[in-house]
């Protein structure tokens, strides 16, 4: 064999060891950022988790509040969260949202009830519909 035989022959196994190894480190770079999407998905449904529980009990908190617009932004926003997490939270809001309609509806006269019980009165009825 030439030199210049053997010289193709290193170069083309130059080739093949070079492709393998960059083969090789593409797929552990992959393997890497998959742990780390899987890491950054996981820490974004915690801090979701944890800012739906914050928002829950600050809406909760808020529906004691002696203004008619604090109320009706914590009603919305318990509304929004029983749409949102239906599996989580559905159940839970409206379970208390009824409650709240059952403390502040003392008559049976839908007209002299405030305005944030006749949502809550209508929101309720919708959800038991819906559930039928």
């Amino acid at each position: 064999m030439s030199a210049v035989e053997l010289s193709e022959i290193a170069r083309n196994w130059g080739i093949v060891i070079g492709g393998a190894l960059g083969l090789m480190l593409a797929l552990w770079r992959v393997i890497v950022a998959n742990r780390a999407s899987v890491a950054a998905t996981r820490q974004a449904d915690i801090a979701r988790r944890a800012h739906t529980a914050e928002v829950f009990s600050t809406a909760v908190g808020l529906l004691g509040n002696e203004r008619l617009e604090v109320r009706l932004g914590a009603i919305y926003a318990l509304i929004r969260i029983s749409h949102d997490f239906r599996g989580e939270y559905g159940g839970i809001v409206t379970d208390l949202l009824e409650v709240y309609v059952r403390q502040h509806a003392r008559d049976s006269d839908t007209e002299s009830h405030s305005v944030d019980v006749r949502i809550l009165i209508e929101y309720t009825e919708t959800m038991r519909r819906l559930r039928s």
